[in-house]
């Protein structure tokens, strides 16, 4: 297990390096960006400007999360933990477009330069790492429920952050993909994509997505789990689902026909 770790905190640190030689670039282009919504505000501008933002996100929260984690070693972190998130939600929703389009991701070394497929390689051995990590010690999760530290949330603003924080993250990645495959599919079919494959790998893997490590909430693991997650993720697309916390219960549709429940960790 100690392998295991140590590993993984390598790639992390390796492609929290590739992310950091790339930082001055993300900042230009943001400046650049907004340069021109002074002129004009168009919705592609502003996609590109939260696509930028997400890579010095990853950036902040990879470096705070392994300054932490150095000081103490015997969990990982939140900040940490939200690094390895976006890292492996950038890797599952990449793949696949490398293998449908391999000309847009395959070039020459001499056109992109070999640190290039280094961060390819980083990517992909840190996504196989980060699972066969969370999978042995059968996540956070289950550290804390097994000495009984969550009580159910019933915070209904606990959830909107979620869901903001959440749809920041897929619709810039989103959008960032459908710039890298020249918008040869329609962005609600990406976006679609990859709202299903966050959730999905999110939940079903931690327990947890982006914005509820913000809130410190948790899907609690129970029998079927991963059974219970495809449906609580299905069940997020049906029309106006979000209006259901509006009712007098504190779970959505996708908590009740899932039979999920949110606990917030103490």
């Amino acid at each position: 297990m100690r392998t295991h770790k140590s590993l993984l905190i390598c790639f992390l640190i390796l492609s929290l390096f590739l992310h950091i030689s790339h930082l001055t670039d993300s900042i230009r282009a943001i400046s650049h960006q907004i340069n021109k919504l002074f002129d004009y505000v168009d919705q592609y501008e502003l996609l590109m400007v939260l696509t930028y933002s997400i890579n010095i996100v990853s950036v902040l929260t990879g470096s705070i999360g392994l300054v932490l984690y150095f000081r103490n070693k015997k969990i990982l972190n939140k900040w940490l933990m939200s690094f390895i998130l976006i890292e492996n939600y950038r890797t599952i929703i990449t793949i696949p477009s490398m293998l449908r389009f391999p000309a847009d991701y395959f070039q020459a070394p001499s056109k992109v330069g070999f640190m290039y497929y280094i961060y390819l390689t980083a990517m992909v051995l840190t996504l196989v790492f980060t699972i066969n990590y969370f999978i042995r010690i059968k996540t956070l999760e289950k550290e804390y429920s097994d000495t009984g530290n969550t009580t159910l949330s019933t915070s209904r603003r606990a959830r909107l952050v979620n869901y903001i924080i959440d749809l920041l993250i897929i619709g810039g990645i989103s959008f960032d993909k459908f710039y890298v495959l020249k918008q040869s599919i329609a962005l609600r079919y990406v976006f679609v994509i990859c709202f299903v494959a966050y959730y999905l790998f999110c939940e079903a893997l931690y327990g947890r997505s982006l914005g509820k490590i913000c809130t410190n909430t948790i899907v609690a693991r129970t029998n079927h789990f991963s059974y219970r997650i495809i449906i609580r993720t299905l069940a997020r697309m049906i029309p106006f689902e979000q209006l259901s916390f509006l009712s007098k219960k504190s779970q959505g549709w996708h908590d009740r026909i899932s039979k999920t429940y949110l606990y917030v960790l103490k």
